[in-house]
C-alpha cells in the first residue's frame, strides 16, 4: 500500500502542530531560539529559509520534509526542566517521536534539503545527550542523502553569477561543512 505525497504532508503536519502545542512554544518561537542558538555554531540554514518554513507550516501544509524539520528544531530548542502541556510527555519523547517520524519521512520520500537538515539535528541532540551511537548512524544517512542530492558538490555553484544560486550553493555548503563536523566529532569518540 503506497501512501500518497498528500497524505503523508497532512500527517507529519498534524504531529508536527499536535508536538508543539503539548510542548507549549510556537514553530515561531522555536525558530528564534534555534537561530539565537543552535545555528550560531553548526549553521545549516538560512534564516530567510526557516522564516518561508515556518511561515508555510501557519498558512496551510508544508511538505512532510518541513513539518520533520520543524519537529527536530522543537527538539532542540525544548527548555530542560520546563514541564511540557501533557504530563505523559517526557523530553525522551519528544525525541523518540522526532525520530520515529523523521525515519517515517526518510521511507517514503526521495530526499530533500530540509530532511537532511532534520537529520543533522537529530544527530547532534543525540550526541549532545551522549547517544553517540544512534549519532553516528543518523549522521551516516545525512551523508548519504547530502551525496543523493549534490550538496556535497555545492562549492561548484559558488562562483555563479546569480545572486539566489550562490546563495542557495553557499548554504548547502554550510549544511555539507556542518554534516561533516558532526561526523568527525561521532568518530572521535
Amino acid at each position: 500500500m503506497t501512501v500518497s505525497t498528500i497524505t503523508l504532508d497532512k500527517t507529519m503536519a498534524y504531529h508536527m502542530h499536535y508536538v508543539y502545542k503539548v510542548v507549549g512554544q510556537s514553530p515561531l518561537q522555536a525558530g528564534k531560539r534555534f537561530l539565537d542558538n543552535f545555528q550560531r555554531w553548526l549553521p545549516i540554514i538560512a534564516p530567510r529559509r526557516l522564516q518561508e518554513h515556518i511561515e508555510l507550516s501557519g498558512r496551510g501544509l508544508p511538505g512532510a520534509d518541513v513539518s520533520v524539520l520543524l519537529l527536530a528544531i522543537c527538539l532542540v530548542t525544548l527548555q530542560s526542566g520546563r514541564d511540557l502541556g501533557d504530563p505523559l510527555f517526557h523530553h525522551s519523547a519528544v525525541h523518540v517521536t522526532v525520530k520515529t517520524l523523521y525515519a517515517q519521512v526518510q521511507a517514503m520520500m526521495h530526499a530533500s534539503v530540509a530532511l537532511i537538515q532534520a537529520g543533522v539535528i537529530l544527530s547532534a541532540y543525540e550526541y549532545a545527550s551522549g547517544q553517540i551511537d544512534p549519532a553516528y548512524i543518523s549522521i551516516a544517512a545525512c551523508i548519504r542523502m547530502a551525496q543523493v542530492v549534490g550538496i556535497d558538490a555545492a562549492y561548484e555553484k559558488l562562483g555563479t553569477v546569480q545572486e539566489e544560486t550562490r546563495l542557495q550553493a553557499t548554504s548547502e555548503w554550510n549544511l555539507w561543512w556542518s554534516i561533516i563536523v558532526l561526523e568527525r566529532y561521532s568518530v572521535s569518540i
